[in-house]
């Protein structure tokens, strides 16, 4: 272990609150606790939470046998507490060179230790996040879940390696991830100067304990969430290698290794959707390909095991077979929109296989990735569009794309939300369609309006003007008061310091489907962990 400061058996062994600059380097962090009846040894490792910071450094720590080994729980630019009120000191979270490892000996049955390794949220929507968060080089072996960002952007997760075991407390987390991306509401302040709005997750590596485990596990696991781009990864042993829950649109996906080892590489789940990907020009003329590698092709996956035990490249859960091209790839050879994985130099033309059994699209991609993660070199990375491209986002804002049989009507309106705060931060995507144009004109101080610039004013720290807008709210039922009633709060802690919501409300709107009441219920959840202080599972109700 580390020298300097040595820590064991405590229930919590740092805490900090409200610093401007912290620096934890060189700790070493341990607990004995190896059955559920003694969880109050080594709950918590470092936990901080700072209004106003210049600078957070969470550095060469070693962290063994801790059941929430590091929690970024609340900051102002992600969640204050005094909500709504702009940082004067806009900062940098690092979170580099941890040591972050389960128990040394053998885990009983009922051990919760090694939980959560990494986990940075934000508790308001919105954010003038000018700040950056830079997660990289850590060393997570033994872990349930991983690394997991929730309302934060402007991230950089690079040249983490995690290894994740099975989960043996008594009551089991619902899915197992190693690097986990929440909505980061996006485009509301200046972005980060590292990364810009956009979070990047690049050269990391997941390895998971057994692809066919009765939890399933994600390699990087996307949630609702815009402007992510996702390249040079290598996922191992997991049930999916990657996996896009519901629209995360402009993700870029490229370079990323997908082994025969995994159940399925790559899975979209609740009509999952991703930008557009495969051998086109830039916008100066450069090839960018997507080259991602599942290094065998179709038949070979299928016939590893038995049929029992299929393994499949690509995969669809809970979204329209018929509307598998929801991920809109691109090849040179296959210009049409297509579910699959398309990349440089195309050796294998296998056909696109999903949970149903579809066989009616090809599958296009590289036996192997660019081992040197270049992302065309040299030329704008602000790829060019095209009219189909577009086709997609006009069927969402036209209410005629093909949606999943349980509450349609919710689901396309939380994706029209985002699509409407996606056009508002791209006037590239809505200056290239009409449709487009009139589905904002359409909407003006309609409900989606209202939440879009809601959460621009709060983001802003314009509480005066979200409060007159509270005052003109159109509608109290789903989506519009699930935003509402956010929104409300915020106004209430701002006016009173003191107030806090009562945690049975927050809670039950912290257990909402994300997927057919808005993104905010990620932030309800955050909210949550923050007035009880401790991190907490939530229930899963988007199954049809």
């Amino acid at each position: 272990g580390m020298a300097n400061n040595a820590f064991f058996d405590m229930g919590a062994a740092i805490h900090i609150s409200g610093a401007k600059s912290v620096i934890v380097k060189d700790c070493d962090i341990r607990s004995s606790g190896d059955t559920s009846t003694a969880n109050v040894k080594g709950n918590y490792g470092i936990v901080i939470g700072s209004n106003y910071y210049t600078n957070i450094d969470i550095n060469n720590n070693h962290i063994h046998n801790i059941k929430n080994a590091v929690w970024f729980s609340y900051g102002v630019d992600r969640s204050p507490f005094n909500y709504g009120i702009p940082n004067p000191f806009p900062g940098k979270l690092y979170i580099k060179k941890n040591i972050i490892t389960d128990a040394v000996a053998a885990l009983q049955t009922g051990n919760e230790y090694l939980k959560n390794a990494i986990m940075v949220d934000a508790v308001f929507y919105g954010g003038n996040d000018s700040s950056a968060i830079i997660c990289s080089e850590n060393e997570i072996n033994g872990a349930v879940n991983g690394i997991k960002l929730s309302g934060v952007n402007g991230s950089l997760i690079k040249n983490n390696n995690v290894t994740l075991i099975a989960d043996k407390a008594t009551i089991k987390v619902a899915e197992q991830y190693g690097i986990c991306l929440e909505p980061d509401w996006l485009g509301y302040g200046g972005g980060s100067a590292v990364t810009g709005y956009k979070t990047i997750v690049e050269e990391n590596r997941v390895t998971g304990y057994d692809y066919y485990a009765p939890i399933p596990s994600s390699g990087i696991l996307l949630k609702q969430r815009a402007e992510t781009e996702i390249g040079c990864n290598i996922v191992n042993n997991l049930t999916h290698g990657f996996k896009f829950v519901g629209y995360n649109p402009n993700t870029k996906f490229w370079d990323n290794s997908m082994p025969i080892t995994n159940k399925y590489g790559f899975t979209l789940e609740h009509q999952g959707i991703i930008g557009r990907q495969g051998n086109w020009n830039s916008a100066m003329g450069i090839i960018c390909p997507s080259n991602n590698s599942w290094e065998q092709p179709a038949a070979v996956w299928q016939q590893t095991t038995s049929t029992a035990f299929p393994q499949y490249m690509t995969n669809t859960i809970n979204s329209v077979p018929s509307q598998s091209q929801l991920v809109v790839l691109n090849s040179t050879t296959n210009p049409q929109i297509n579910p699959n994985g398309s990349g440089f130099g195309l050796t294998f033309n296998e056909t696109y296989r999903h949970i149903a059994g579809d066989t009616t699209s090809p599958i296009f991609y590289a036996n192997s990735n660019n081992s040197n993660c270049v992302r065309c070199a040299s030329a704008n990375t602000d790829l060019r569009r095209s009219t189909e491209d577009l086709t997609l986002l006009e069927q969402i804002a036209d209410g005629t794309i093909l949606l999943y049989n349980q509450e349609p009507e919710d689901r396309l309106l939380v994706m029209q939300e985002q699509l409407y705060e996606l056009l508002h931060n791209n006037a590239d995507i809505l200056a290239n369609s009409s449709s487009l144009q009139q589905f904002i004109s359409n909407n003006n101080w309609n409900s989606l309006d209202f939440i879009y610039y809601a959460g621009k004013y709060l983001a802003e720290g314009n509480m005066e003007m979200l409060q007159i807008l509270l005052g003109f709210w159109p509608e109290q039922e789903g989506l519009d008061e699930t935003y509402y009633q956010y929104f409300e709060w915020m106004i209430a802690k701002y006016n009173d310091p003191d107030f806090n919501p009562d945690e049975a409300t927050v809670l039950e709107y912290a257990n909402r489907c994300p997927l057919t009441y808005g993104t905010i219920v990620y932030a309800y959840r955050n909210l949550y962990n923050a007035i009880t202080n401790k991190i907490h599972e939530f229930e899963n109700n988007c199954e049809g």
